[in-house]
């Protein structure tokens, strides 16, 4: 067997060790385990602020578009 295949073995074992403890430390929740993200509800506010932005964007580059005509 080569080194690179042994490496990659060795590397498969330890990923396997690592998960283990992570799902060990999730289960207790403690720890610096990686945690899912929680996605957060957007106010209205905020989500007519960004809708209102986007449109103004949209509205600058198709003017520029006919500008180039």
């Amino acid at each position: 067997m080569d080194i690179v295949s042994l490496l990659r073995k060795e590397r498969a074992v330890l990923i396997g060790k690592v998960n283990a403890v992570d799902a060990a430390l999730r289960l207790l929740g403690g720890g610096n385990a990686p945690r899912a993200k929680v996605k957060g509800s957007m106010s209205e506010e905020d989500r007519l602020r960004r809708s209102a932005a986007m449109k103004a964007s949209w509205r600058k580059r198709r003017a520029a578009q006919h500008k180039k005509k």
